[in-house]
C-alpha cells in the first residue's frame, strides 16, 4: 500500500495511491484519522482499515500536488555525518560520532 500526503484545493489530505489514481481516505472514512501522521498513530487496525477500502472514483495523480508524507513531523533529526564514505571523503577525524543524540536537533530545523 502506497500512503501520500497532497494538496489539492487549497486542502492538505492524504490518500492511497493506486494504479487508478488517489484514494482520498478522509472522503471514503469522514470519522477516521485526519491525517497520514493520525493514522500511523493510530497503528495497524488503522492502516487495516485504510487499506480496505474501495472506491469507484480516484483522483488523478495529476490533480494534486504531493506533500512529504508526512507534513507536520514532531521532530528532524538531523547527523553531521550520515555515512562513513562521506566521513572519509571530508578527511574528517578518525572517530566518528558514537552517539546520535548529541547531534539531535529539536523542530523547528531548517538545513
Amino acid at each position: 500500500m502506497k500512503l501520500a500526503s497532497y494538496l489539492r484545493d487549497g486542502q492538505t489530505s492524504f490518500g492511497v495511491v493506486t494504479g487508478q489514481g488517489l484514494l482520498d481516505i478522509p472522503t471514503l472514512w469522514p470519522d477516521g484519522p485526519e491525517s497520514l501522521r493520525a493514522a500511523l498513530a493510530d497503528g495497524p487496525d488503522a492502516l487495516k482499515r485504510i487499506a480496505d477500502l474501495q472506491a469507484d472514483a480516484a483522483l488523478p495523480l495529476e490533480s494534486v500536488r504531493l506533500l512529504p508524507p508526512i507534513v507536520d513531523p514532531p521532530k528532524l533529526i538531523g547527523l553531521a555525518v550520515n555515512y562513513v564514505a562521506h566521513h572519509n571523503e571530508l578527511q574528517r577525524p578518525a572517530a566518528l560520532p558514537t552517539d546520535a543524540s548529541l547531534t539531535t536537533t529539536p523542530r523547528p530545523f531548517l538545513m
